[in-house]
């Protein structure tokens, strides 16, 4: 029974690994604001559009991916209408939270295992040339994947406070914490009392 257990607890931790959060910045560089999608499976888009959003903050600027298999590349896209928003692979990255982007109208993003990619290798002396040409080679590769379904973020990171929003988390709470992601003027104080009980107060996971 105990060897049993032990099994059961490491196929959880190897789940838990194998986990990846995207995080969709509102700016370049993978700083300041995001959402995350939790939990994400592989080729599985994680939407920016919410119902309800301001259509003018309906994109992103930059991604992070944590917990990327070795093998994995995560992917950021621009719309190619307005219901497939992982549709046009714009930018990638690899590597454990490595910060991918490309402009500032990227509508999803989503991460899939290359195994056949050619992964670039940074020269010593920082061989930019090399890396670019595997760049455009792995989005070549990328472009052929299509994504198995779609999600929208579950939390929302406002000045490093966490929010969760959309599943099981009332509508009218979910619109007042986009209210204020989607609008740089406004911070943590313009959030309603009721809105900021919400808040997650556990540390953030990396």
């Amino acid at each position: 029974m105990q060897f049993r257990s032990s099994l059961i607890r490491l196929s959880l931790l190897a789940t838990l690994a194998a986990a990846v959060n995207i995080r969709n910045y509102n700016h370049a560089g993978c700083q300041g604001r995001y959402e995350q999608c939790s939990d994400i499976n592989e080729n599985v888009c994680c939407d920016r559009i919410a119902v309800g959003r301001n259509a003018s903050r309906n994109s992103y600027s930059s991604s992070t991916f944590s917990n990327l298999p070795a093998t994995a590349l995560g992917l950021v896209c621009q719309s190619q209408s307005r219901y497939d928003h992982c549709s046009q692979v714009v930018d990638a990255s690899w590597g454990d939270n490595a910060c991918a982007g490309r402009g500032n109208d990227l509508a999803g993003s989503f991460w899939f295992t290359c195994h056949g990619c050619p992964w670039p290798t940074p020269t010593p002396g920082g061989n930019t040339t090399v890396v670019e040409d595997a760049v455009w080679a792995v989005l070549r590769v990328a472009h052929e994947q299509h994504v198995a379904g779609l999600v929208q973020a579950d939390l929302v990171s406002i000045e490093g406070h966490l929010f969760p929003v959309n599943y099981g988390v009332p509508g009218d709470v979910t619109g007042e914490v986009y209210r204020v992601f989607d609008n740089d003027s406004l911070g943590l104080d313009d959030l309603p009392a009721h809105v900021r009980s919400y808040e997650l107060v556990q540390k953030q996971s990396r």
